[in-house]
């Protein structure tokens, strides 16, 4: 566990870009089959029942890894911009027949999502929750021969919070993922400035506290600090292997100051994903 507090500067608010990097260039013939769900160990695999099927599974696949991005405004929810991932089922064929249908299953608790083979070969998914998710693709032609195999994606979750206000509200945090697999990592990066509207500089000085709570309310890691109007400070804490549960971002201030409030609070996991499978260049 860590935290820093940092003054800095007077500054607007800023927002984070995110954007996730494409994994190396790696071609995969995918061929085997195992339980789509979230990520187990050895013994969860299982003999492949389409090992002798007529049908190519070859799917092509930039990305394994994103992250759902969620705005808030303390305890309220702006929007949740889904991490999405495509595959590219194109040049899957079978030596038996045409094919008619291609499916992922995600892995999150949802429905499989299928393809007519006939008119869609990418499959695009977006995942609205955290967690190490092993994804099932498969494949079936015109004659009912089927193929499937399992590859691991990774997503991450970053909660970005805005406030212009005298009375924070607490940010709740969802660390509970979508399968069995535990975060790795929770950071918090919180900005506050002291301001005034009116006449700036004119204000009076606050002291801000941040605490950050487990889902049994335990502080897991609180900082503090005397602002001056137009003065702002940055504070940061991590926490390793957070357990699940609703957490608890809380800002106070000894007056009632006018605050802008700028803070990303990130959830993590191992990058345990499989690699990317991009098509080749020509």
């Amino acid at each position: 566990m860590k935290q820093e507090v940092e003054k800095q500067p007077a500054r607007g608010k800023y927002m984070r870009s995110l954007r996730m990097l494409p994994s190396g260039l790696l071609v995969l013939l995918l061929c085997s089959a195992t339980f789509a769900g979230c990520l187990g160990g050895d013994d969860d695999k299982k003999e492949d029942p389409f090992a002798n099927s007529p049908i190519t599974l070859l799917v092509y696949y930039d990305e394994t890894s994103s992250r759902v991005i969620q705005n808030t405004r303390g305890d309220q929810v702006l929007s949740t911009e889904a991490a999405e991932l495509s595959w590219d089922f194109s040049n899957t064929t079978s030596k038996d027949g045409d094919m008619s249908k291609f499916w992922i299953t995600p892995g999150d608790g949802s429905e499989p999502v299928m393809a007519d083979a006939s008119s869609q070969t990418t499959i695009t998914y977006g995942y609205e929750t955290h967690g190490l998710f092993e994804v099932e693709l498969g494949a079936e032609d015109s004659e009912g021969n089927m193929r499937n195999t399992t590859i691991a994606v990774r997503i991450e979750m970053i909660i970005h919070d805005e406030q212009d206000t005298q009375s924070p509200d607490d940010v709740t945090i969802d660390m509970t993922p979508g399968c069995d697999e535990t975060p790795v990592l929770i950071r918090v990066n919180s900005t506050v400035l002291n301001y005034n509207d009116a006449v700036p500089w004119a204000g009076d000085p606050t002291t801000v506290t941040w605490t950050l709570s487990n889902g049994t309310g335990e502080t897991i890691s609180e900082g503090e600090e005397e602002l001056a109007d137009g003065e702002e400070s940055t504070w940061t804490a991590t926490y390793d292997n957070p357990e699940s549960g609703d957490w608890t971002m809380a800002i106070d201030q000894s007056s009632s100051e006018n605050l802008d409030i700028t803070q990303d609070i990130t959830i993590t996991y191992y990058a345990s994903e499989s690699a990317a499978n991009p098509r080749p260049t020509a």
